[in-house]
């Protein structure tokens, strides 16, 4: 059985340094509230690690060595750091609970393929929060696509989480729409779904699950998180011709910079999106624009809703 979020966030910090877990401990002041507000732990071999905090990153008292470093790493791939290299290498590694684990250090090179990292240097473990926030403005713009919906934002505004709330509603709503989440990196948690009809293909390439999604799942909608290439669009262009609508999400501070984004080009071409969702901060507060495909001049129209 899969660890729920408060459970791999328990277990996850139970693996910390002695030092560490306490600093956060103290913190918190056993306040919830605190850890509803945690968002990234970036923990650093050399200098000051920190926390970010309600959007702010804020330097910890803690330090880590390189051989803590290699101590914590082993720890979080459960003492076999061999069966995760190929993630490692990737530059992740997967947990449970949703959570994401990045991995930063010297890589290593056999002629021109990657072969792995050492000298680890920095991880950035990035904590889920409740699915359910997002929801009403995630709702609204897949209600209005026939195609496929991009969400789109900058690193850290919630596009995975907004993937999930929708994943959870499409699955619980009646009659329940067939779902299928290609879940590359482990970061949709099975047991967030018990309740849902949601399938999730964890693990697998995107190509691979873009195949079995198309030949054996039957899905109504199909979920995936950062996409990019050509392979996938090819995969999703044949989904779309089966009747299924894509929901994925994409890096763009902007429509101009999602646009000019040339990983993302096959998709514009193969009309697979004709409804876009942006996400942004502003003074602490997410922003959404809702863009669909229209005949004006422009090619969009937008409107915006606000949630505090």
């Amino acid at each position: 059985m899969q660890d729920t979020a408060g459970e791999a966030r328990a277990r996850l910090f139970s693996l910390l340094p002695e030092m560490l877990a306490a600093e956060l401990a103290a913190l918190s002041g056993g306040r919830h509230l605190f850890f509803e507000r945690l968002q990234e732990l970036r923990l650093r071999a050399v200098g000051h690690s920190s926390i970010v905090l309600g959007n702010r990153q804020r330097p910890l008292a803690s330090r880590m060595n390189a051989e803590e470093m290699e101590e914590l790493l082993l720890r979080l791939c459960g003492g076999s750091r061999y069966a995760f290299e190929e993630c490692i290498a990737e530059g992740y590694l997967p947990f449970s609970g949703g959570i994401r684990i990045g991995v930063c250090g010297r890589a290593r090179y056999e002629g021109s393929i990657l072969r792995g990292v050492c000298e680890i240097g920095s991880l950035v473990i990035r904590l889920p929060h409740a699915a359910d926030r997002a929801i009403s403005p995630v709702l609204e713009a897949f209600r209005r696509t026939r195609r496929g919906l991009l969400i789109y934002s900058p690193p850290g505004v919630g596009k995975t989480t907004a993937l999930r709330a929708l994943a959870l509603a499409l699955g619980q709503q009646k009659p329940p729409l067939r779902v299928v989440v290609i879940d590359e990196r482990l970061e949709f948690f099975p047991e967030e779904y018990r309740d849902g009809g949601v399938d999730i293909l964890r693990g697998y390439r995107r190509d691979a699950a873009l195949r079995i999604a198309y030949r054996s799942m039957n899905p109504e909608v199909i979920l995936m998180d950062e996409i990019g290439g050509l392979e996938e669009a090819e995969g999703l262009s044949a989904l779309l011709r089966g009747g299924a609508v894509t929901v994925a999400t994409a890096h763009a501070k902007t429509r101009e910079d999602l646009f000019m984004r040339g990983a993302l080009r096959p998709f514009f071409e193969r009309g697979i999106f004709d409804v876009f969702l942006s996400l942004k901060r502003e003074n602490g507060v997410v922003v959404y624009d809702i863009e669909e495909e229209t005949k004006e001049k422009d090619g969009m129209c937008e409107c915006s809703v606000i949630l505090a």
